[in-house]
């Protein structure tokens, strides 16, 4: 069996270590940095980073888990947000090892049960659903617009390796004309270096959840965000702005050859100058700079509905031309079933109350 090391990330080299690993794999995400996992500490869950050793001391795996204490019964459970990292991810005894030693580790320390949610795709993920599914983990993915899991399970992947040439004549072409429109009626993008920057950025993104109907955290989360991701290059905030207003903006995360668009947000004046357009032509050229291969979208619905309510959205970033991914999903591993159920059961009244009350 593979040994397990946790690693701990105020050494230097052993966050190097931890770090390295995770950023050389191709399915990777920002949700496994250390960064992402320091962030999440604000908001009640700990963190804790481990690599997988073979018997010469090669790193096959690594994970960040987020732990999570419930109350009353006073135990933990576990999520790996897109873990694990597994470097021969094809291989089924090398999948199969580094679940067996997760399960073993989770085990000896009473946790009630491990989800799961690595960024596989269909058929790269093959080998991991088979052998997680072996080892008694339940799938958790659902039928359905691919929203109902933890993360999106679909989401719009853009190809980056290229020329920015190459890239805006791949385009739509409505697309790039909105993209030249923008640049002819004054819109100018900058990528923000002043933290006070989030302000104007929250009032905007307070105007978009406003007129599109979703909920948003606090300022002091983005603030978070950028105090935890901001040093390391990880996280960039991008504002577009018109007649010296910003008028649009975004949050972007880079990690592993990827770059992710993650927050946006846009003002209900001047959509007629298409700053929307500017803003993503502009976060795009910058992850080339950055040397990405990958510009995500992220999530969007599995099936597409033109009748949805995400249609508008959908169609704007279908403009850029990316490639629609499905993942394979999220997997519980139970490890103590009459309290996995009785949380499941908990969690399921709690939603139902939240979602009522948003109705009132």
């Amino acid at each position: 069996m593979l040994k397990i090391i946790e690693i701990n990330t105020q050494n230097q080299q052993e966050a190097v270590r931890y770090e390295a690993f995770a950023n050389s794999i191709t399915y990777s995400d920002i949700m496994q940095s250390i960064e992402w996992g320091k962030l999440k500490a604000k908001t009640g869950w700990k963190p804790r980073y481990y690599v997988f050793e073979d018997n010469a001391g090669n790193v096959v795996a690594s994970i960040m888990l987020l732990a999570y204490r419930l109350p009353v019964v006073k135990k933990y459970f576990w999520y790996a947000p897109r873990g694990p990292l597994v470097k021969d991810i094809t291989n089924p005894d090398v999948v199969r090892e580094v679940l067996q030693t997760l399960k073993s580790a989770a085990k000896k320390e009473g946790i009630i049960f491990v989800k799961l949610d690595p960024a596989l795709e269909l058929d790269t993920g093959k080998v991991f659903d088979t052998e997680v599914r072996k080892l008694g983990a339940i799938s958790m993915t659902k039928a359905g617009s691919g929203f109902e899991g933890t993360q999106p399970r679909c989401n719009f992947k853009l190809s980056i390796n290229k020329t920015e040439e190459e890239l805006m004549a791949s385009f739509h072409e409505k697309t790039r004309y909105n993209i030249r429109l923008s640049a002819r009626k004054g819109v100018t993008v900058q990528i923000e270096t002043d933290k006070e920057k989030l302000k104007e950025f929250y009032a905007v993104h307070q105007e978009t959840a406003k007129r599109d109907g979703f909920l948003i955290r606090d300022i002091s989360y983005y603030y978070d965000i950028w105090d935890m991701m901001y040093p390391s290059g990880k996280m960039k905030l991008f504002g577009a702005y018109y007649e010296g207003k910003m008028i649009s903006a975004t949050i972007a995360f880079y990690f592993a050859g990827q770059c992710w668009y993650t927050y946006g947000a846009s003002s209900n004046e001047h959509r007629n100058v298409m700053p929307n357009y500017a803003i993503q032509w502009a976060m795009i050229q910058e992850a080339v700079k950055q040397k990405c291969k990958i510009y995500d979208f992220r999530g969007v619905p599995c099936d597409y509905n033109p009748d949805d309510k995400l249609s508008g959205l959908i169609r704007f970033k279908q403009g850029f031309n990316p490639v629609h991914t499905k993942y394979i999903g999220e997997y519980d591993m139970v490890l103590n079933k009459p309290l996995y159920w009785a949380f499941n059961i908990a969690k399921s009244i709690r939603d139902k109350r939240i979602k009522g009350d948003s109705h009132d």
